[in-house]
């Protein structure tokens, strides 16, 4: 098996990594639970700004150590 035909699965499973199919999932899960719209926005805030928060030092660290 040759290395050349991973190339395009290594670019699929980034593809649906980053897709992030778990938020619409998200939204009726806390509905559901009891909280309010406005409640679920400010998770849905707070979870992307954690996400740029993690992925700027990962990639400095990846810059720097290749």
């Amino acid at each position: 098996m040759s290395l050349h035909s991973n190339i395009w699965k290594l670019y699929l499973l980034s593809f649906l990594g980053e897709l992030f199919f778990f938020i619409p999932i998200m939204v009726p899960f806390f509905n559901e639970q009891g909280f309010s719209m406005s409640e679920i926005l400010w998770l849905e805030g707070a979870f992307a700004i954690t996400v740029v928060i993690c992925e700027l030092p990962s990639g400095y660290f990846a810059d720097i150590f290749g």
